[in-house]
C-alpha cells in the first residue's frame, strides 16, 4: 500500500530527561597510566563477553574519560581518585539498571603503524563491563593498557614499586628495569 500525501496532525512527540547522572573513574591494572577510555552505556542488564556483545547491543551514551585533576572533579568522586586516574561525567541516562563499560583507547592514534593496528584488532582492546544499580552514581572500574604492537607489555621507565609513570608518547620502551 503506497503512503498517503495527506498531511498528518495530532502527532505528539516527547523526550522526558532523566536526571539520573553517573561518575565514572576508570584506573590502570599495571603502574602505566591509561591514555584514555571510552565509557558506554547500555540499557538494562547485559552479559557482555566481548567488543561485538557491546557494539550489537542497544547502546544509550558514549563519551570519553579525561584525566581530570582532583579539585575539578565533581564532589562526590573527589575521594576515590588516584594519580593517573580519567573520568567522566555521564548525565541524562535512563532510569533503572545500566551496563557500563570502559573500553581502553591508547592515545597514539596519529601514527599510521599504531592507527592501522588498532582498526585491525580493535576487538582486542582491553574492557570491562559492570552493572550498575538503578540507585548507583559512582562506578569504578580497574582495565588494563592495550598491548604493544609486537604484544609485549609496555615499560615506559622505571619507577619506584607502587608508583605510577605515564607511557609519554615516542619513547623508546625497555623490557626490564635494570637492577638498582
Amino acid at each position: 500500500m503506497p503512503g498517503s500525501t495527506a498531511p498528518v496532525t495530532g502527532i505528539a512527540l516527547s523526550l522526558v530527561p532523566t536526571g539520573r547522572a553517573i561518575d565514572v573513574i576508570t584506573r590502570s591494572t599495571v603502574a602505566v597510566e591509561l591514555d584514555g577510555a571510552a565509557i558506554i552505556v547500555l540499557p538494562g542488564t547485559r552479559r557482555i563477553a566481548s567488543l561485538g556483545d557491546i557494539w550489537r547491543s542497544p547502546i544509550s551514551k558514549v563519551e570519553l574519560a579525561r584525566r581530570v585533576a582532583p579539585d575539578k572533579a565533581p564532589v562526590a568522586v573527589r575521594d576515590k581518585l588516584v594519580p593517573g586516574d580519567l573520568a567522566t561525567h555521564l548525565l541524562h541516562l535512563e532510569a533503572g539498571e545500566l551496563t557500563v563499560c570502559a573500553v581502553h583507547l591508547a592515545e597514539d592514534w596519529l601514527d599510521p603503524a599504531f592507527s592501522e593496528h588498532q582498526q585491525t584488532h580493535f576487538r582486542d582492546a582491553p574492557f570491562r563491563c559492570e552493572h550498575v544499580g538503578a540507585t548507583a552514581s559512582v562506578a569504578v572500574f580497574r582495565l588494563a593498557p592495550q598491548q604493544r604492537l609486537d604484544g609485549r607489555p609496555w615499560i615506559a621507565r622505571c619507577v619506584p614499586p607502587g608508583a605510577a609513570c605515564r607511557a609519554p608518547r615516542h619513547v623508546e620502551y625497555r623490557e626490564q628495569c635494570p637492577s638498582s
